[in-house]
């Protein structure tokens, strides 16, 4: 890997078209130009192609899509992509000018690798208020190889990242094709888990990875507490239902802890409910008690979801298999 390999940066964009703008800029403004910028927009107006066209920038690849959906977009980029390396963003992300110099350096001096990821961190000049939330965040400052499945692949102590600063070569997608389009935003299981599910299977098979905290982009997107709930408890369904898919489809115990540590968090609301109770606080032990079921529906519904698919692309394996025979 050198300055002059072809990077296919993929972007995938719904009704955020100034985010999206200061996103391209910040892309636009990195050392290396040897890039494509492949854009799937699924906007609900027009507005966000009306911004790429007056950036007119030659490098950028802009494609429209009807059907919802993160993963499903990121796939379609996935088809149109040409480079040798894929890297990954989002498009309410802002990318220092020596993003895409980081992630050739990092392949470069560790050729073992075939992905490459870093830190996400807040974009503070947008903070509104000391109440609201930068989600998404990934920190941690430790170097490291990847080539063993851990109980949390994107643990900070441990993990890959996050798919707003990710990177992969071509022939990870070549063996193990595309996302999931059952995870991620605007998918049936929820917000969260298909980068996740990806990371697992890269290194399922074999596939070495490596996090090099150097390699940083900043999130800016800001949320209030209560999105922030929403959210986390959108992506624990999602999270729950691949570590259900991965247990049932591949017969799979190592993430199981991944449902466990659930219980941690249910125990302490718990604890909290009780001590409510003793003070006499009634409406604060509802609202926690409602919280606690809220959160056990959601590792439910996360359960069923994964378990259902992956007894039926088992299903659905061993009929093509026999059909071929």
């Amino acid at each position: 890997m050198n300055n002059k390999t072809f990077i296919s940066i993929l972007v995938a964009t719904k009704d955020r078209p100034l985010k999206l703008k200061n996103c391209l800029t910040s892309i636009l403004k990195n050392s290396i130009r040897n890039f494509e910028l492949i854009i799937i927009d699924q906007s609900t107006t027009n507005t966000s192609h009306k911004l790429i066209r007056a950036i007119n920038e030659s490098n950028i690849r802009y494609y429209y899509s009807k059907r919802i959906g993160n993963t499903h977009a990121l796939n379609i980029a996935l088809q149109k992509a040409k480079g040798d390396i894929y890297v990954f963003t989002d498009d309410d992300c802002i990318v220092p000018s020596n993003w895409l110099r980081m992630i050739i350096q990092t392949y470069r001096l560790h050729p073992e690798a075939s992905g490459v990821s870093g830190q996400t961190l807040p974009f503070l000049t947008h903070r509104q208020s000391l109440s609201m939330v930068c989600p998404g965040t990934y920190q941690s400052k430790t170097f490291r190889i990847i080539n063993n499945l851990g109980p949390v692949v994107h643990s900070p102590k441990d993990g890959f990242g996050k798919g707003t600063n990710m990177s992969f070569k071509r022939e990870v997608f070549q063996k193990l094709g595309g996302f999931k389009e059952w995870l991620g935003p605007g998918s049936i299981a929820g917000a969260g888990g298909n980068e996740t599910e990806f990371i697992y299977r890269a290194v399922k098979y074999h596939f070495i990875l490596c996090f090099n905290p150097k390699i940083i982009v900043y999130h800016d997107r800001w949320i209030t507490q209560r999105e922030d709930e929403e959210l986390r408890l959108s992506k624990m369904r999602a999270y729950i239902a691949f570590i259900s898919y991965t247990v049932v489809r591949y017969i799979d115990m190592n993430l199981l802890p991944g449902i466990l540590k659930y219980r941690l968090d249910i125990i302490k609301m718990l604890k909290f409910v009780k001590y409510a109770l003793r003070q006499n606080k009634m409406f604060i032990a509802i609202h926690e008690t409602y919280r606690i079921l809220r959160v056990l529906l959601n590792i439910i519904i996360g359960m069923f979801i994964g378990t259902y698919l992956a007894v039926r692309d088992t299903i659905n394996l061993q009929i093509f298999v026999s059909s071929k025979n």
